[in-house]
């Protein structure tokens, strides 16, 4: 299935909210991402859609100095407002080492809300480019990652997640999430299987 989307359709790499200041905030993400070691995974996927020339895409989230557009309607926005986290131009917003923007990568950021469909420009971006397959990694899978997956699919995206590339605050829900929610949209698959996919060692 996954080589067949691969071959038939045109895919792009989701790379969502991998920055230095969610693992501040979360510390218990930022041991997930790091015990799961998801990052050097993301990494190598990213290189292989670049040497294929398909899109890499940055979903970062990136709030602006005055908040004005953060709405108290969730913990999260709540949370943000409170800390002043995730401000564009601060270190809090900018991304992990060896995830960084390639110069032919592409970025849609934004300055609210919680899911990268919503109030960006990526899904006419996604349209311009032909992409008609989403690849999702990143942070987190009990929240950024399910909400693309379930909007790429009503958007009609096919969507692919390997699963050892994503990352949540808590490995019994991610585990969960992943077999009860997200299989149900998504094609669960892992980084090996994409790199084969791929038609990379």
């Amino acid at each position: 299935m996954i080589e067949k989307l691969l071959t038939t359709t045109k895919a792009a790499l989701i790379v969502n909210e991998m920055q230095v200041g969610n693992f501040k905030m979360f510390p218990a993400l930022g041991a997930e991402v790091e015990r799961r070691a998801i990052v050097p995974k993301i990494a190598e996927l990213a290189a292989a859609f670049r040497a294929r020339g398909l899109p890499v895409i940055h979903t970062p989230t990136m709030h602006h100095p005055n908040l004005a557009d953060v709405k108290r309607n969730s913990m999260i926005a709540s949370f943000v407002l409170k800390t002043r986290a995730m401000i564009k131009g601060t270190e809090d917003a900018w991304y992990v080492e060896g995830l960084e923007p390639e110069p032919d990568d592409h970025v849609s950021q934004r300055s609210s809300g919680i899911f990268a469909f919503q109030g960006t420009d990526l899904n006419v971006r996604l349209r311009r480019m032909g992409v008609d397959t989403i690849v999702l990694v990143g942070v987190s899978s009990t929240l950024g990652i399910p909400g693309l997956a379930f909007a790429g699919v009503d958007l009609a995206f096919h969507v692919i997640v390997p699963e050892d590339c994503i990352a949540g605050t808590d490995q019994r829900v991610h585990e969960i999430l992943v077999q009860e929610q997200l299989r149900i949209v998504a094609t669960i698959t892992t980084k090996d299987e994409m790199m084969a996919a791929l038609g990379q060692p």
